[in-house]
């Protein structure tokens, strides 16, 4: 199961993206966010399956943040960072999608790791311990950072390459016309 933290001002686009991509390559995923509702950047409003303070980051095997302008609140909320650097120190996959790596910064996990943002942001990595590369998807172990929501597909296909194996993440890329 992967945690998909969402809060109002999230990016829509990303969020589809994580949803295709990951169902398709057959992961589950619950929106879990600090409250029972989040509205998206353009008026989305989606209901959350479960709340930062309902769940534990040994619940899921992977956690992906969402950009837009719903990270500069998930940082201050103490249980979101707790849930990243919970599957981050259980070797689940973390990712942190444009402006959503801000919220990995912040919970300490891009420390000493390279890690890509949306544009303007580096300086906050640089800040946190992290390596700023300017490249649309950046992995490192187990953390995946993208630099926009255009990439997004790639990053969650990192994913599904980590957790379900060459073969099922080049088949949801061949779906999406990827490859």
């Amino acid at each position: 199961m992967i945690a998909v933290l969402v809060d109002d001002g999230f990016e829509e686009l990303e969020l589809g993206a994580v949803v295709s991509v990951l169902s398709r390559g057959g992961l589950d995923w619950d929106l879990v966010g600090v409250e029972e509702r989040a509205e998206g950047m353009g008026g989305m409003e989606v209901g959350v399956d479960s709340t930062v303070w309902d769940v534990e980051g040994d619940d899921y095997e992977g956690v992906v943040v969402l950009g837009g302008s719903a990270p500069t609140t998930l940082i201050g909320y103490r249980h979101c960072l707790d849930l990243v650097r919970s599957v981050e120190s259980d070797g689940g996959m973390v990712v942190g999608l444009s402006s959503g790596a801000l919220v990995l910064a912040e919970a300490g996990v891009l420390r000493g790791r390279k890690a890509t943002t949306y544009p303007g942001f580096e300086a906050e990595l640089k800040v946190n311990g992290a390596e700023p590369v300017p490249k649309g998807v950046v992995r490192d172990g187990n953390v995946v950072t993208s630099r926009g929501p255009a990439f997004a597909i790639d990053a969650c296909l990192e994913v599904v390459r980590e957790l379900c194996g060459d073969h099922m993440a080049n088949s949801v890329a061949r779906q999406l016309i990827l490859k």
